[in-house]
């Protein structure tokens, strides 16, 4: 919830940053227009004082100036004048005027592209020195500069109108801005009140957690403590394995010296005349025909891994059957010698198991309460967590409601605590 609150207040310092610096410039670009609306104001008024000035000068040389000639009818103006853009030249009234021959040359042709002829021209050409001989050059001129001032004008107007529509966006904006600033400090101060109240009860929380913490390094320890037992039990157990392993061997082995005598005892038994002389078909009891007993470390190893416990029982079952027969034949002494051993390395080995099956329940137990201890803190924890999220939740929607994200609308029953170093410990 901590991060959360982070990431939302760094997140409208930075949108404040980005109004401060749009509000900058915006009011950058205002000045900079003004400045330039300014500009252009001045440039058209210094271009409109000018023309005037250039205008009265041109005015009195024209009054100044006498005509040469005295126009009978100065109103008498060609059509074609008014609508051709002649150049600004102030030319004395009266003078004789004559088309340049290139000019003439133009005319000729085009004359005659109209389909005119040569005599009809020379009438034109008559009439176009006569109107250019009765010609006012300074009413062109006034025209002229009377239809620039007026497009000034127009443009200054049209200037003037823009530079109060940017002035009148510029007070909006900064009104529009000044609201966005105080809502963002609103929000900011609401912000820090909520970040104290998830300030306490993290810390709450953080004390929950230690308390969880501790109880869980508690049960860690007494986990590898049995987990040492558990392997030294196990190091008992393959000893116990590779005793009772070497136990039926010697059995295996007094067996087959059992049978050799038995064998021995039968012969005798069945030639008692000959004076307890060898007969070829009585068995030579020899060190050579007793297999001696071999104690493979690597074999046994490996084969006490993989034995079952009833093999031993197996093994001295076969052996007190196979001693069965013999012992209506053997002499109570000798049996007394052969297996006194055998019973020995077995009621051990019986014991050794016995004590191993008792650890081992002792150890599951022990097992089953660690397991009922970490489900109970892990339920404990579970709880505390409920509570804060409950905690922040009534908080959150005690200063204003917000709407469920899609991963809670899609999975009701699941909440995760991002911020909780311990919420996945436990599984």
């Amino acid at each position: 919830m901590l991060s959360q609150l982070s990431t939302a207040i760094s997140q409208e310092v930075k949108d404040l940053k980005n109004i401060a610096e749009t509000r900058s410039e915006l009011s950058r670009k205002l000045a900079a227009r003004e400045i330039e609306l300014l500009a252009k104001v001045n440039a058209i008024e210094r271009l409109r004082k000018e023309e005037e000035e250039l205008h009265q000068q041109r005015l009195g040389r024209i009054g100044s100036t006498p005509p040469l000639v005295q126009l009978e009818d100065p109103q008498l103006l060609s059509p074609t004048l008014d609508s051709m853009h002649s150049p600004s030249v102030l030319v004395p009234i009266g003078k004789s005027k004559e088309l340049p021959d290139h000019a003439i040359v133009v005319l000729r042709g085009l004359w005659a592209r109209l389909g005119y002829q040569g005599s009809a021209f020379v009438d034109m050409q008559l009439e176009i020195n006569k109107e250019l001989d009765h010609a006012d050059f300074a009413r062109f001129e006034r025209e002229m500069l009377c239809n620039e001032i007026i497009s000034l004008r127009q443009e200054l107007d049209v200037t003037c109108k823009e530079r109060n529509e940017q002035t009148r966006r510029a007070d909006t904006a900064q009104i529009n801005l000044a609201q966005v600033i105080e809502a963002e400090e609103r929000t900011f101060k609401t912000l820090l009140t909520e970040r104290e109240v998830a300030k306490r009860a993290l810390e709450r929380a953080e004390k929950g957690v230690q308390k969880v913490v501790i109880a869980k390094e508690k049960e860690a320890v007494r986990a590898e403590a049995m987990s040492e037992e558990l392997h030294r039990l196990e190091k008992e157990r393959v000893a116990a394995l590779l005793f009772a392993k070497t136990a039926e061997e010697q059995a295996a082995v007094a067996n087959m010296t059992a049978k050799a005598a038995a064998a021995v005892a039968v012969s005798a038994v069945q030639s008692p005349r000959s004076g307890g002389s060898i007969t070829p078909r009585t068995p030579v009891c020899s060190d050579r025909g007793i297999p001696s007993p071999k104690i493979n470390d690597s074999t046994n190893n490996n084969q006490s891994l993989h034995s079952n416990r009833s093999y031993p029982h197996n093994s001295t079952a076969s052996t007190t059957s196979h001693l069965g027969i013999s012992t209506s034949r053997l002499s109570k002494n000798n049996l007394s010698d052969a297996w006194s051993v055998t019973d020995e390395a077995i009621l051990q080995s019986k014991i050794r198991e016995k004590n191993l099956e008792e650890e081992e329940a002792r150890l599951a137990s022990e097992a089953t309460k660690i397991a009922k201890d970490r489900i109970k803190l892990k339920m404990d924890q579970d709880r505390l967590l409920n509570l804060n999220c409950e905690q922040k939740h009534h908080h959150h929607h005690h200063h204003h409601p917000r709407s469920p994200s899609p991963y809670e609308t899609h999975n009701p029953q699941k909440s995760v605590v991002w911020n909780n170093p311990l919420a996945f410990s436990l599984d």
